[in-house]
């Protein structure tokens, strides 16, 4: 526990609603932690970093029935994808990031170019190459078909992938 405990234990009540941070090189220091200065806390070694990819609008040849191959429809792709953000946030640069355009890109052509019958379907593919050609750890995928069912905004498939460890 004492690992992964937050400065915010060492701090009174009145320091918690002025929400000051110590003044740089006058860190706090916590079991488990490193020193603590302005703008950076510490809780151990764990991470998880997420970046995602919210409402990507792509527009394919998907369904069962019979008129639904003969059109395009729209669909509305959401990616959370477990990521460590850490290098990138220290460095500042784009080689160190999850490239959110690659992945868009990647998944735009992947989608527009598929003749899926079931979102199930295209659902494995998305999570299968975002897992395969991405530093990705962990996916979860959300795909939605607006207006496929009366009086519903939407219907979807939720899938949460990740690698084998």
């Amino acid at each position: 526990m004492a690992q992964t405990a937050l400065i915010w234990n060492e701090f009174r009540l009145s320091d918690r609603i002025n929400l000051a941070l110590p003044p740089a090189g006058a860190g706090a220091k916590v079991e488990g932690t490193q020193a603590l200065g302005a703008g950076s806390i510490t809780t151990g070694t764990h991470r998880v970093d997420k970046v995602f990819i919210e409402g990507l609008d792509v527009a394919t040849v998907i369904g069962a029935y019979d008129w639904e191959r003969r059109i395009r429809q729209r669909l509305l792709l959401d990616l959370e994808m477990t990521f460590d953000c850490h290098r990138a946030g220290t460095s500042d640069k784009l080689a160190d990031a999850l490239d959110y355009n690659a992945v868009a890109s990647a998944v735009t052509v992947l989608v527009e170019a598929s003749h899926c019958e079931l979102l199930e379907a295209l659902a494995e593919h998305v999570a299968a190459m975002v897992l395969r050609d991405f530093p990705v750890a962990r996916l979860r995928l959300c795909v939605r078909k607006p207006g496929a069912v009366k009086n519903a905004a939407a219907v979807g498939i939720v899938v949460e992938r990740s690698l084998a460890v």
